[in-house]
């Protein structure tokens, strides 16, 4: 929960947004939390072992189940969204980029570190979140091959299906409750 060195620091963010406030002018503040980098230090945690409390933050999938139920990807340039990690032996999810493993909604943790996260920007005065890609918080589980006769006849291309995700609704009535409606 800081700002990166090379946009300042957070003395820096904290003058901006009283400056704005000033202005009349409102923050909006950008939230990734369908995925994070996998430069993150959950990420980093999460693929070191896979008895590692983190690994459950991330969609993995064991080598020895064989190759995971395809997945197509926004940006992978084979269109695949499952990526082989060495260190443990597993594929895990990434939706977009490669560099961009997908978070586990599922896990209760992962939601209360994204509820944690959202508090502590709007009490330091922010004045919003547009979520990006929240769309995608929930997916389908148990993960499974799907015809793309299926996903064509069903909900027309890849992006709808990942868009329709059984829990979303439910998480996003969860994140209302417990950051936003107060």
């Amino acid at each position: 929960r800081d700002i990166m060195a090379q946009f300042g620091s957070m003395a820096d963010f904290e003058e901006m947004l009283a400056g704005m406030h000033q202005r009349g002018i409102k923050l909006i503040m950008d939230l990734v939390v369908n995925h994070s980098s996998d430069e993150h230090e959950w990420f980093r945690q999460s693929r070191s072992s896979r008895n590692n409390p983190y690994r459950d933050y991330y969609y993995w999938w064991p080598a020895e189940k064989g190759k995971p139920p395809y997945r197509w990807s926004f940006f992978d340039v084979n269109s695949e969204a499952w990526q082989f990690d060495p260190p443990t032996d597993a594929y895990y999810l990434h939706y977009f980029s490669v560099k961009q493993p997908d978070l586990n909604w599922e896990n209760p943790r992962v939601r209360r570190e994204v509820y944690d996260l959202m508090r502590f920007w709007l009490d330091k005065g922010i004045d919003g979140f547009r979520i990006d890609v929240a769309a995608f918080f929930s997916k389908e589980l148990p993960f499974r091959e799907i015809p793309e006769e299926e996903i064509a006849r069903q909900y027309g291309s890849w992006p709808d299906y990942y868009a329709k995700g059984p829990r979303l609704h439910e998480f996003l009535q969860e994140m209302h409750r417990e950051v936003l409606a107060d």
